[in-house]
């Protein structure tokens, strides 16, 4: 990430489909190399306990709806498990966003 220039780094908007494992890594990594909290959205399914975890890295906050994630994110993370993705298909994403999976 230290080859983006800060601007790119700072003006990206970053969305996170998932928040288990693989999708608090990914949270905790960009949250480490200095990318804004205030540029993250991020889903889960409610679990008490996944609320938890995200409030604790401080990103309650950043909590969204995939619709709204798929309209405003520049760069989106799906870290679903596969059988979760079915729920996805129909939401329309911008154009111009990169869709990255994890699954």
């Amino acid at each position: 990430m230290s080859n983006l220039g800060s601007d790119t780094f700072n003006n990206v908007q970053i969305g996170i489909i998932g928040c288990g494992h693989l999708g608090q890594a990914i949270l905790e990594s960009l949250i480490k190399h200095g990318f804004r909290k205030k540029n993250l959205f991020i889903s889960y399914k409610g679990s008490p306990s996944t609320y938890g975890k995200i409030e604790k890295m401080g990103l309650a906050s950043c909590i969204s709806g995939n619709e709204r994630i798929f309209n405003e994110a520049d760069i989106i993370f799906i870290t679903t498990k596969p059988h979760d993705v079915i729920s996805l298909k129909e939401i329309p994403i911008s154009q111009g966003t990169l869709v990255v999976s994890c699954l």
